[in-house]
C-alpha cells in the first residue's frame, strides 16, 4: 500500500487477509506519509523493512525518504491525524498514544511471532515492555550504559505478543558533574524520580509504557555512576501517601505533602463547587413535581376548594424547586468565578516573581503557639498579591 503497489481497498490481497471487510467497488486508497524528519516516519519504515525486506529496502528507511508517487503530505502529528479523521478510506501512521486520544482506528499488524494484534490488545498483553525484555536479552540493548546505544532497534522482536513497533525514549547525561555543584545534585534527584514507581506511573497519562524491571536496572545503574562534587548533599523524596517522622520538611527532602497556598485554595474551591450532574439532579425533581402536578390535575375527583388548594400547594412546590435550580445556577456561576480569579493570583504571582504561594505554611494551629508559624503567616500577610 505505501509503495503504491496495491492503490484500491478491495484488492485481492487485502480481502484475503480481512474477510469481513466489505469496501465499495475500485475504492481508492488515500496514503498519508510525515515531511520533514519524523520519528514516526522512522519507526514505521524500520518495521517495513524489518517484516518485508524483499518489499521495503533499507534504502526506504530513515526519518525522511522518497515517497512513492500519488500519496500525500501530513505536517506533524495534528497533520496526520486530521487527515486521516477527515476522510474515509485513508491511511497513515501516527503514535498510538496520539492516534488514541484523537480517536482513530488502527489495523492489526502481525509480529515476528505470527500473532495479528492492535497496539492496544499488545499493550493489555505487555507486549510493548516484551520488545524491551528481548532486545535486552538478545544483547540488542546493551546491559551496561556506557556503551554504544546508537544502533539499538526494538522493531519486530520476537514473543508471541510482542508489539513489532516499539521506540524507547533516552536521557542521555554527562557522568561527571563536579563542575555542576548543587545542580549536578538536583539533575540526578530529577532523573531518579523519573525511575521511580511514581515517575513511571505518570508515563500512563500520556499513553506511553514503563521500561520493564531489567531495563530499569540498567537505567538505574547509569544513574549511581554519576560522580558529584564533594560535599554536596542529595536530595531524598518523601511521597504523598507516606511520612517520614521528622525529616519530611528538612532540607533537601522533596515532598509530596508540602503545598503552595494556591494549589490548596483551588483544591477548595473544587471540592465546594456544584457540578453539571448536581443541576441534572434539580432538573429531574422539576419534571417529577410538574409530572406529578399533572397528575394530580387529571385524577382528582374531590371537590372544587380541595382541588383548589391542592393546585396552590403544587404551584408551590413548583416555584419552591425553580428557586433551588436557580441558586444551584448561581453557585456553579460564582464556583467559576472565584476558581478564575485564584488562576489569576496565580498567574500574577508567577509574574511578580516571589509571592505567597511561594510559603509553604507547616499544617499546624495557631493555638500551639509556634514562632515559626507564626512569623511566616505575618510574611505572606505582608506579601502584596
Amino acid at each position: 500500500i505505501f509503495n503504491r503497489d496495491i492503490t484500491t481497498w478491495d484488492d485481492d490481497e487485502i480481502l484475503a487477509l480481512n474477510p469481513d471487510f466489505s469496501p465499495p467497488s475500485g475504492q481508492p486508497i488515500k496514503v498519508y506519509h510525515r515531511v520533514f524528519g519524523s520519528s514516526t516516519t522512522a519507526g514505521i519504515t524500520t518495521y517495513l523493512h524489518a517484516a518485508c525486506p524483499s518489499k521495503w529496502p533499507e534504502s526506504q528507511v530513515g526519518s525522511t525518504i522518497d515517497w512513492a508517487d500519488g500519496t500525500f503530505e501530513a505536517q506533524g502529528s495534528g497533520g496526520m491525524s486530521a487527515a486521516i479523521s477527515g476522510e474515509e478510506y485513508t491511511i497513515g501512521y501516527i503514535d498510538s498514544g496520539h492516534g488514541h486520544d484523537d480517536g482513530l482506528f488502527e489495523i492489526a499488524l502481525q509480529n515476528d511471532f505470527g500473532t495479528y494484534q492492535t497496539s492496544i490488545e499488545a499493550s493489555a498483553n505487555g507486549g510493548v515492555k516484551a520488545a524491551a525484555d528481548e532486545a535486552l536479552q538478545l544483547g540488542v540493548l546493551p546491559s551496561d550504559p556506557t556503551a554504544d546505544f546508537s544502533a539499538v532497534s526494538l522493531h519486530n522482536m520476537p514473543g508471541e505478543f510482542t508489539w513489532p513497533i516499539v521506540a524507547i525514549s533516552y536521557l542521555y547525561l554527562r557522568a561527571d558533574q563536579t563542575e555542576n555543584g548543587e545542580k549536578g545534585a538536583l539533575l540526578k534527584a530529577f532523573v531518579e524520580y523519573v525511575l521511580s514507581d511514581d515517575g513511571q506511573e505518570l508515563l500512563t497519562k500520556y499513553n506511553f509504557e514503563g521500561v520493564p524491571a531489567d531495563v530499569l536496572n540498567v537505567a538505574l545503574d547509569a544513574l549511581n555512576s554519576l560522580s558529584l562534587p564533594d560535599g554536596i548533599s542529595e536530595w531524598t523524596f518523601e511521597s504523598a501517601d507516606s511520612t517520614d517522622p521528622g525529616t519530611g520538611q528538612q532540607d533537601y527532602v522533596i515532598s509530596g505533602k508540602r503545598r503552595s497556598y494556591d494549589e490548596y485554595a483551588i483544591t477548595e474551591l473544587e471540592s465546594e463547587k456544584a457540578d453539571v450532574s448536581d443541576l441534572e439532579a434539580l432538573e429531574a425533581e422539576v419534571e417529577s413535581m410538574a409530572s406529578e402536578m399533572t397528575t394530580l390535575k387529571d385524577g382528582c375527583s374531590c371537590d372544587s376548594d380541595n382541588n383548589n388548594s391542592a393546585k396552590r400547594l403544587a404551584r408551590i412546590a413548583l416555584i419552591l424547586a425553580i428557586i433551588g435550580l436557580i441558586f444551584g445556577l448561581a453557585g456553579i456561576i460564582l464556583g467559576i468565578m472565584a476558581y478564575m480569579r485564584v488562576n489569576r493570583m496565580f498567574s500574577s504571582s508567577q509574574q511578580n516573581g516571589r509571592s505567597a504561594s511561594e510559603i509553604c505554611l507547616p499544617q499546624m494551629k495557631k493555638e500551639n503557639g509556634n514562632a515559626a508559624y507564626t512569623d511566616l503567616e505575618q510574611e505572606r500577610n505582608a506579601l502584596q498579591i
